[in-house]
């Protein structure tokens, strides 16, 4: 039950002195990045007609796997942590 309540737990990411509309300007910032970083990845052919990663299914949900892992890269790297939204009850 604690691990279903869990996933449905809204998260952002926070960093101590940070206002919300900051920290959602950068995480646009880094989405945006993220995705110019990706797209080469999987648009152009490499060397001997091979992309960087050998096809393993759906390219489009491992571009978008990437473009994550890569956002929050940014984002941690910019001071931040994914953390859960406090509830305003």
């Amino acid at each position: 039950m604690v691990i279903a309540v869990a996933g449905c737990t809204p998260m952002a990411y926070q960093k101590a002195g940070v206002t919300p509309q900051q920290a959602s300007v950068d995480e646009m910032d880094c989405r945006a990045m993220a995705a110019r970083e990706a797209w080469p990845m999987w648009a152009w052919p490499r060397p001997y007609g091979r992309r960087r990663y050998p096809y393993s299914g759906d390219p489009f949900l491992n571009r978008m796997q990437e473009e994550s892992s890569l956002s929050d890269f940014c984002m941690r790297a910019r001071g931040y942590n994914l953390q859960p939204v406090p509830n305003p009850s």
